[in-house]
């Protein structure tokens, strides 16, 4: 096994949005959200309205929804830990790495 690539490990912290993706959900957002503001429903009751990932904008059927999110699936692994456990993973998930994080902290848990 040849030797640890930070870069390469680092991949996933490069956005695979670019700036015409992030134009088109941020107008989508914007005028969903002034769609609102004006007392207007923003989309279909019975429908959900994505913004992104990827460019990608517009309203989509619950079902598509539930099955991206992968809402079952998710469930069916963490109600069996439980509310509290959770939470704490999701916290912990959440603050990130430590703020000394280096290279090197990194490499060792690999």
């Amino acid at each position: 096994m040849g030797a640890f690539d930070y870069a390469e490990a680092c991949v996933w912290d490069v956005p695979v949005v670019d700036k015409h993706m992030y134009a088109r959900v941020r107008d989508a957002v914007q005028e969903r959200w002034l769609t609102f503001a004006y007392g207007i429903p923003p989309w279909a009751e019975d429908r959900v309205y994505v913004f992104g990932p990827e460019g990608e904008t517009g309203e989509r059927s619950p079902t598509i929804f539930e099955g991206r999110r992968r809402r079952a699936v998710w469930k069916a692994a963490l109600e069996p830990l439980g509310r509290e456990l959770v939470n704490k993973v999701g916290v912990e998930l959440s603050n990130g790495p430590p703020a000394d994080a280096t290279p090197a902290h990194v490499q060792a848990k690999f």
